[in-house]
């Protein structure tokens, strides 16, 4: 089955910083940047509904030559072939480990401003400059509705003035989709407090030691993104030594609420492009509730004791969001005698992994190469259940915040 990738007649315009990117490099006739951005971007790749097996790939045949179809974002799938269509989030690493056959070549957004097709052995070269395979061997079933939550407590801002006990993380330019559209809440890369980076310009953000590499940040008007979050328990984030101020590597690490996704634009400016309502799992208040169709049955992230009881827990600046009978309450932080954080590790091909997601006997790994280096590189991968060596959970005291 192939998909109609003519186009429609309906007008575009960039759905975020990925897309706008691409636009000023084909507008700019920079083909490496065009290039830079397609691989470090996240991409929506069409597939046959959500079946047990490996992916069947939904694709184009153009001039006798077979295409896998991507986008960049769901308004750009929706423009061109009228609806959102089921498909794997994946990136150009993801794609380029398992790419089922090497005559087919990859379609971009067809028929936008900012489209482009690629041979596979241009898949492969711009995965050497991607984030690392992102994506799941086998699609999970849809993932149930999430029911609304019975009346949970508004997110609760974080003070603006005053000291915070707070950790930072630039982010992936292609990441923020992500998080925004999807729901994401964990954060990875190497964490500065908050603290010591204030009055740091974007451009001195962007060129901390650890960071991200200069092609992955946000787009041509000199922005960045970062993740903000108040952080619970120090052994949880590991030191790295060196660097113009203390730092923490961070892998896989579930966001307490409140989190902030915040833009820093040239000029210092900051505005809240998202605050993370852990209760209904979303950054937005005009965005559904999400659900990680991966979590499987992982079982990581805060617990709290209160009262003769310990419960799951969604720690934030407003108090302590229980877990019990199928619902939330929130509760004092003076009223909780303990709070700890759970994760999950395991060693898979010689290199220790943080284990975000389990699906049909696959989990779902994510590391950090270059800690100590200029920049840092997040890996992810979905290993067999049989190569992992030594999968453990690390529990750690989250009290008090660092």
């Amino acid at each position: 089955m192939t998909v109609d990738t003519r186009g429609r007649d309906a007008p575009w315009r960039p759905a975020n910083d990925t897309e706008d990117a691409m636009a000023q490099a084909i507008a700019g006739r920079n083909r490496d940047a065009y290039l830079a951005v397609l691989a470090a971007a996240s991409l929506r790749v069409l597939v046959h509904g959500a079946d047990v097996g490996p992916p069947r790939w939904r694709t184009a045949v153009e001039q006798n030559r077979v295409f896998m179809v991507a986008f960049t974002s769901r308004e750009a799938m929706r423009i061109v072939i009228g609806q959102v269509q089921p498909h794997l989030l994946l990136d150009i690493g993801g794609l380029a480990t398992d790419w089922p056959d090497p005559a087919w070549g990859l379609a971009v957004d067809p028929g936008l401003p900012i489209g482009s097709r690629l041979p596979q052995h241009m898949v492969r070269q711009l995965a050497a400059l991607g984030a690392g395979p992102a994506g799941p061997p086998v699609p999970p079933a849809p993932a149930a509705p999430v029911a609304p939550a019975a009346s949970p407590a508004p997110v609760a801002p974080v003070p603006d003035s005053g000291p915070r006990n707070g950790f930072q993380v630039v982010l992936h330019g292609a990441h923020v989709a992500r998080y925004l559209e999807d729901g994401h809440d964990r954060v990875s890369g190497i964490a500065y407090r908050e603290t010591d980076t204030a009055g740091l310009d974007p451009a001195e953000l962007a060129t901390l030691p650890g960071g991200p590499p200069p092609h992955v940040l946000a787009a041509e008007d000199g922005a960045v993104h970062v993740i903000r979050w108040l952080a619970f328990g120090a052994d949880a984030y590991k030191p790295v030594p060196g660097g113009p101020m203390p730092r923490h590597a961070v892998t896989g690490a579930r966001l307490p609420h409140g989190a902030r996704l915040v833009r820093i634009g040239p000029d210092g400016t900051e505005s809240v492009a998202g605050e993370f309502d852990a209760v209904a799992r979303r950054w937005r208040a005009d965005h559904p509730s999400t659900v990680d169709p991966y979590r499987g049955e992982l079982d990581d992230g805060w617990s709290a004791g209160h009262g003769d009881a310990h419960h799951p827990a969604l720690p934030g600046p407003d108090g302590v969001h229980l877990r019990s009978d199928g619902g939330h309450r929130l509760v004092a932080w003076n009223d909780v005698r303990s709070l700890s954080y759970r994760q999950a590790w395991c060693r898979w091909r010689g290199d220790d992994y943080a284990v975000v997601g389990v699906h049909n006997g696959w989990l779902r790994l994510e590391r950090l190469s270059d800690a100590h280096g200029q920049h840092c590189r997040l890996h992810r991968a979905w290993a067999p259940g049989h190569e992992i060596e030594d999968p453990h959970y690390v529990k750690v005291d989250a009290l008090p915040t660092i």
